[in-house]
């Protein structure tokens, strides 16, 4: 009988200890057989708000939308482009081996060599009462904030609307640029009305053919030396000081303008210029120094471009007897309100290839 109760307490102690160890090996496989919600697993990468970033040999989860933790610091300099950051940076940027920063200051620095590509990018202007794309340099995006500018880029071929519309550019320095490949030099200073000084120290203008529009409206210029320009292939002149209306005196006496066709408004605008000296001027390439009709309605005629002294009011004497125009075809505008005008001296013109002269003399 006591042998019987020995067995029984044996036997009762072996279940209960099977019980409990039964009751561990459960627990252990719910915890590592079958992955808990909370748990990461190392080889998946998260997901857009939720990044895993390697610190040393933990990992830590960062929530994505945390603007304090960044993963990628590369993803971040691509944010930081073009917004003002903690280093005083207004925007930067870089292209076709030229790169370019605008600092807290307002200063627009560009350097590097050009290695080729498209440069300009296409950049929404509004102009003509209108809005358009044009074809710009990224800075163009914040020319509000440029107030100076220091070039020294190199082997350029086109420098087309780099200060376009910058409005608040007061000084430009070229000293250390390379512009001998350029040939494109169109609208470079365009609507740039604050602009008082430009550097053109080793500006080299040998292969520009295009200079058309280069000042247009640069309003606040009162003087400008251009005695080292080569404008020896340049073809390409319309309304290249167009609305300069702050000059008061210009000498261009040194300009070969041997090659140049269009002539067309080229002082057009420049309200109190009152000495202009052209003594050098070579215009027997020239076939255009007048507006001309662009389309024509039952009641309306549609002009387009200016005459080449239109609106010079303050010009008191002009001499153009060294102008040789024997292919010009458009001379209309010409002259129109020159109002002050009392010296006008045209006795080389040879106007046999003019096919318009309308109001070239009115006002």
């Amino acid at each position: 009988m006591r042998k019987q109760k020995l067995f029984n307490r044996l036997i009762a102690f072996l279940l209960v200890f099977a019980m409990i160890f039964a009751e561990s090996n459960l627990s252990v496989f719910a915890t590592e057989g079958i992955p808990s919600e909370e748990k990461v697993d190392e080889n998946v990468v998260g997901t857009d708000s939720d990044l895993l970033v390697e610190d040393g040999a933990e990992q830590q989860v960062v929530d994505g939308n945390d603007g304090d933790d960044v993963s990628d610091p590369e993803a971040a300099d691509m944010e930081n482009v073009g917004t003002e950051d903690t280093d005083g940076i207004i925007a930067q940027g870089s292209k076709c081996g030229i790169d370019w920063v605008i600092d807290a200051e307002g200063t627009l620095t560009v350097s590097g060599t050009y290695t080729g590509g498209e440069f300009n990018d296409d950049i929404w202007i509004w102009r003509y009462g209108g809005g358009e794309y044009l074809k710009c340099p990224e800075w163009i995006d914040y020319r509000e904030d440029i107030v100076r500018a220091e070039i020294g880029a190199k082997n350029m071929q086109s420098m087309k609307n780099w200060f376009y519309d910058c409005k608040n550019l007061t000084m430009i320095d070229f000293t250390n640029s390379d512009t001998a490949q350029i040939t494109d030099m169109s609208e470079l200073f365009y609507g740039c009305s604050g602009l008082e000084s430009i550097n053109f120290e080793n500006f080299d203008t040998s292969n520009v053919t295009n200079m058309s529009q280069m000042f247009w409206w640069c309003g606040n210029i009162g003087s400008i030396d251009l005695s080292n320009f080569d404008t020896s292939n340049v073809t390409d002149m319309k309304k290249m000081f167009g609305y300069c209306d702050s000059l008061n005196s210009l000498d261009l006496s040194g300009f070969d303008t041997s090659n140049v066709t269009d002539m067309s408004g080229m002082f057009s605008g420049c309200r109190f210029l009152s000495s202009l000296n052209l003594s050098g001027f070579d215009t027997s390439n020239v076939t255009n120094m007048g507006s001309q009709i662009t389309e024509t309605t039952d009641e309306t005629e549609y002009w387009d471009g200016l005459g080449m002294f239109e609106d010079c009011s303050s010009l008191k004497t002009l001499d153009l007897s060294g102008f040789d125009t024997h292919n010009v075809t458009n001379m209309a505008w010409m002259f129109v309100d020159c109002g002050m005008l009392e010296s006008l001296n045209l006795s080389g013109f040879d106007t046999s290839s003019v096919t318009d002269m309308k109001m070239m003399f009115f006002g």
